[in-house]
Protein backbone atom coordinates (compact mmCIF):
# COMPACT_ATOMS: atom_id res chain seq x y z
CA UNK A 1 0.00 0.00 0.00
CA UNK A 2 2.81 2.43 0.87
CA UNK A 3 4.56 1.58 -2.37
CA UNK A 4 1.35 2.18 -4.31
CA UNK A 5 0.68 5.57 -2.69
CA UNK A 6 4.29 6.60 -3.30
CA UNK A 7 4.06 5.63 -6.97
CA UNK A 8 0.77 7.52 -7.36
CA UNK A 9 2.34 10.59 -5.78
CA UNK A 10 5.29 10.43 -8.17
CA UNK A 11 2.96 10.21 -11.16
CA UNK A 12 0.93 13.19 -9.99
CA UNK A 13 4.13 15.17 -9.52
CA UNK A 14 5.35 14.17 -12.98
CA UNK A 15 2.11 15.29 -14.60
CA UNK A 16 2.10 18.63 -12.80
CA UNK A 17 5.66 19.31 -14.00
CA UNK A 18 4.57 19.12 -17.64
CA UNK A 19 6.08 15.87 -18.85
CA UNK A 20 6.43 15.52 -22.62
CA UNK A 21 3.72 14.09 -24.82
CA UNK A 22 5.81 12.14 -27.30
CA UNK A 23 4.62 8.75 -28.51
CA UNK A 24 7.96 7.20 -29.33
CA UNK A 25 10.27 7.43 -32.31
CA UNK A 26 12.25 10.46 -33.44
CA UNK A 27 12.39 12.56 -36.56
CA UNK A 28 15.77 14.08 -35.72
CA UNK A 29 18.29 13.83 -38.53
CA UNK A 30 21.65 12.16 -38.11
CA UNK A 31 24.34 14.66 -37.08
CA UNK A 32 27.77 14.75 -38.71
CA UNK A 33 29.52 14.52 -35.31
CA UNK A 34 27.00 13.03 -32.88
CA UNK A 35 25.55 10.57 -35.34
CA UNK A 36 22.21 9.11 -34.26
CA UNK A 37 22.72 9.96 -30.58
CA UNK A 38 20.32 12.95 -30.57
CA UNK A 39 17.62 10.78 -32.15
CA UNK A 40 18.23 7.97 -29.65
CA UNK A 41 17.88 10.31 -26.68
CA UNK A 42 14.84 12.00 -28.20
CA UNK A 43 13.13 8.68 -28.88
CA UNK A 44 13.90 7.29 -25.42
CA UNK A 45 12.49 10.33 -23.63
CA UNK A 46 9.34 10.26 -25.76
CA UNK A 47 8.75 6.53 -25.23
CA UNK A 48 9.46 6.79 -21.51
CA UNK A 49 6.97 9.62 -21.16
CA UNK A 50 4.36 7.70 -23.16
CA UNK A 51 4.66 4.68 -20.84
CA UNK A 52 4.41 6.85 -17.72
CA UNK A 53 1.40 8.74 -19.03
CA UNK A 54 -0.38 5.54 -20.04
CA UNK A 55 0.29 4.11 -16.60
CA UNK A 56 -1.16 7.22 -14.98
CA UNK A 57 -4.26 7.14 -17.20
CA UNK A 58 -4.97 3.45 -16.61
CA UNK A 59 -4.46 3.68 -12.85
CA UNK A 60 -6.76 6.72 -12.66
CA UNK A 61 -9.46 4.81 -14.56
CA UNK A 62 -9.20 1.89 -12.16
CA UNK A 63 -9.44 4.13 -9.10
CA UNK A 64 -12.32 6.14 -10.59
CA UNK A 65 -14.19 2.91 -11.30
CA UNK A 66 -14.00 2.07 -7.60
CA UNK A 67 -11.29 -0.58 -7.71
CA UNK A 68 -10.66 -1.69 -4.13
CA UNK A 69 -8.19 -4.49 -4.81
CA UNK A 70 -4.95 -2.54 -4.50
CA UNK A 71 -2.97 -5.60 -5.56
CA UNK A 72 -4.42 -5.18 -9.05
CA UNK A 73 -3.36 -1.55 -9.16
CA UNK A 74 0.08 -2.43 -7.80
CA UNK A 75 0.42 -5.10 -10.49
CA UNK A 76 -0.22 -2.41 -13.09
CA UNK A 77 2.64 -0.33 -11.70
CA UNK A 78 4.94 -3.34 -11.44
CA UNK A 79 4.34 -4.18 -15.10
CA UNK A 80 4.99 -0.56 -15.98
CA UNK A 81 8.31 -0.65 -14.15
CA UNK A 82 9.33 -3.73 -16.13
CA UNK A 83 8.58 -1.93 -19.39
CA UNK A 84 10.55 1.12 -18.27
CA UNK A 85 13.52 -1.03 -17.27
CA UNK A 86 13.46 -2.84 -20.62
CA UNK A 87 13.27 0.47 -22.46
CA UNK A 88 16.18 1.90 -20.46
CA UNK A 89 18.34 -1.17 -21.00
CA UNK A 90 17.77 -1.07 -24.75
CA UNK A 91 18.45 2.68 -24.85
CA UNK A 92 21.73 2.33 -22.96
CA UNK A 93 22.84 -0.51 -25.23
CA UNK A 94 21.97 1.51 -28.35
CA UNK A 95 23.84 4.56 -27.04
CA UNK A 96 26.89 2.46 -26.21
CA UNK A 97 26.90 0.93 -29.68
CA UNK A 98 26.56 4.33 -31.37
CA UNK A 99 29.22 5.91 -29.16
CA UNK A 100 31.68 3.16 -30.03
CA UNK A 101 31.82 4.48 -33.59
CA UNK A 102 31.86 8.17 -32.61
CA UNK A 103 34.41 8.48 -29.79
CA UNK A 104 37.45 10.24 -31.20
CA UNK A 105 35.59 11.89 -34.07
CA UNK A 106 37.05 15.34 -34.72
CA UNK A 107 34.81 18.38 -34.32
CA UNK A 108 35.65 21.63 -36.20
CA UNK A 109 37.18 24.37 -34.05
CA UNK A 110 37.02 28.13 -34.69
CA UNK A 111 38.06 31.23 -32.73
CA UNK A 112 36.27 34.49 -32.04
CA UNK A 113 37.71 37.47 -33.91
CA UNK A 114 38.04 39.29 -30.57
CA UNK A 115 39.91 36.49 -28.86
CA UNK A 116 43.50 36.95 -27.74
CA UNK A 117 44.65 33.62 -29.11
CA UNK A 118 47.74 32.40 -27.24
CA UNK A 119 46.81 28.78 -27.99
CA UNK A 120 45.55 26.40 -30.63
CA UNK A 121 43.04 23.66 -29.90
CA UNK A 122 41.41 20.55 -31.25
CA UNK A 123 38.11 18.97 -30.24
CA UNK A 124 36.48 15.60 -30.57
CA UNK A 125 33.67 13.43 -29.27
CA UNK A 126 34.46 11.67 -26.01
CA UNK A 127 32.65 9.53 -23.46
CA UNK A 128 32.19 9.81 -19.73
CA UNK A 129 30.05 7.42 -17.67
CA UNK A 130 28.26 6.24 -20.80
CA UNK A 131 27.36 9.73 -22.05
CA UNK A 132 28.91 11.69 -24.94
CA UNK A 133 31.15 14.57 -23.90
CA UNK A 134 33.11 17.26 -25.68
CA UNK A 135 36.86 16.55 -25.38
CA UNK A 136 39.42 19.30 -25.98
CA UNK A 137 43.20 19.42 -26.37
CA UNK A 138 44.93 22.80 -25.92
CA UNK A 139 48.43 23.58 -27.21
CA UNK A 140 50.62 26.65 -26.70
CA UNK A 141 50.73 28.67 -29.93
CA UNK A 142 54.05 30.33 -29.07
CA UNK A 143 56.46 30.15 -26.15
CA UNK A 144 54.42 31.06 -23.09
CA UNK A 145 55.45 32.29 -19.64
CA UNK A 146 52.76 32.22 -16.94
CA UNK A 147 53.59 34.12 -13.72
CA UNK A 148 52.97 32.45 -10.39
CA UNK A 149 49.31 32.35 -9.36
CA UNK A 150 48.23 33.91 -12.68
CA UNK A 151 46.79 30.90 -14.48
CA UNK A 152 43.28 32.36 -14.09
CA UNK A 153 44.30 34.92 -16.69
CA UNK A 154 44.46 32.07 -19.19
CA UNK A 155 40.96 30.75 -18.64
CA UNK A 156 39.28 29.64 -21.87
CA UNK A 157 35.63 29.85 -22.87
CA UNK A 158 33.92 27.77 -25.51
CA UNK A 159 30.49 27.49 -27.08
CA UNK A 160 28.80 24.85 -29.23
CA UNK A 161 27.81 26.05 -32.68
CA UNK A 162 24.70 25.19 -34.67
CA UNK A 163 23.55 26.10 -38.15
CA UNK A 164 24.83 29.47 -39.43
CA UNK A 165 27.07 29.87 -36.39
CA UNK A 166 24.21 30.15 -33.89
CA UNK A 167 25.00 29.31 -30.28
CA UNK A 168 23.26 26.14 -29.18
CA UNK A 169 21.03 26.26 -26.11
CA UNK A 170 22.87 26.21 -22.76
CA UNK A 171 26.05 25.23 -24.56
CA UNK A 172 28.92 27.19 -23.04
CA UNK A 173 31.82 25.88 -20.98
CA UNK A 174 34.74 27.28 -18.98
CA UNK A 175 38.14 25.61 -19.32
CA UNK A 176 41.14 26.04 -17.00
CA UNK A 177 44.02 24.61 -19.08
CA UNK A 178 46.86 25.79 -16.84
CA UNK A 179 46.97 24.51 -13.22
CA UNK A 180 47.22 27.16 -10.55
CA UNK A 181 50.80 27.19 -9.19
CA UNK A 182 52.79 29.21 -6.69
CA UNK A 183 55.72 29.37 -9.09
CA UNK A 184 56.28 30.67 -12.61
CA UNK A 185 55.43 28.23 -15.39
CA UNK A 186 56.83 28.07 -18.92
CA UNK A 187 55.52 26.34 -22.00
CA UNK A 188 57.27 25.99 -25.34
CA UNK A 189 55.62 26.60 -28.70
CA UNK A 190 53.60 23.55 -29.66
CA UNK A 191 53.60 22.09 -26.15
CA UNK A 192 50.37 20.37 -25.13
CA UNK A 193 48.96 22.13 -22.08
CA UNK A 194 45.65 20.30 -21.77
CA UNK A 195 45.42 16.81 -23.21
CA UNK A 196 42.12 15.16 -24.12
CA UNK A 197 40.14 16.86 -21.36
CA UNK A 198 36.41 16.25 -20.92
CA UNK A 199 35.02 19.79 -20.78
CA UNK A 200 31.31 19.62 -21.58
CA UNK A 201 28.42 17.18 -21.43
CA UNK A 202 26.52 17.47 -24.71
CA UNK A 203 23.39 17.24 -22.53
CA UNK A 204 21.41 15.26 -25.07
CA UNK A 205 18.88 14.23 -22.44
CA UNK A 206 17.30 17.70 -22.41
CA UNK A 207 18.62 19.29 -25.62
CA UNK A 208 18.60 16.47 -28.18
CA UNK A 209 16.87 18.44 -30.95
CA UNK A 210 19.24 21.36 -30.46
CA UNK A 211 22.36 19.18 -30.50
CA UNK A 212 21.24 17.49 -33.71
CA UNK A 213 22.26 20.74 -35.45
CA UNK A 214 25.85 20.76 -34.07
CA UNK A 215 28.36 22.08 -36.60
CA UNK A 216 31.42 22.77 -34.44
CA UNK A 217 32.77 24.69 -31.44
CA UNK A 218 34.15 28.19 -31.04
CA UNK A 219 36.54 29.59 -28.47
CA UNK A 220 35.25 32.97 -27.34
CA UNK A 221 36.14 35.85 -25.00
CA UNK A 222 34.93 36.10 -21.42
CA UNK A 223 32.64 38.98 -22.40
CA UNK A 224 31.07 36.86 -25.13
CA UNK A 225 30.67 33.97 -22.70
CA UNK A 226 29.05 36.23 -20.11
CA UNK A 227 26.56 37.38 -22.75
CA UNK A 228 25.51 33.78 -23.31
CA UNK A 229 24.43 33.50 -19.70
CA UNK A 230 22.50 36.75 -19.27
Amino acid sequence: MKKLLLTLSCLILFASCGGGSGKGGSKLAKNDYLGSLPALYDSYNAEKTAIEQKLETESNKMMAAGETDYNKVQKLFDEGEVKLDELKNKFEADVKAELTGLVGKEIPVSYSADLQQWFTASAKVGELRGDPWLVVTVTAKDALAVPAMKSYDYTLYVRLLGADGATLERAGAVIMPIPLANRDQSFSAGQVILDNQNVMDFNLNTHAADRATLTGIEFITKAEFDNLNQ
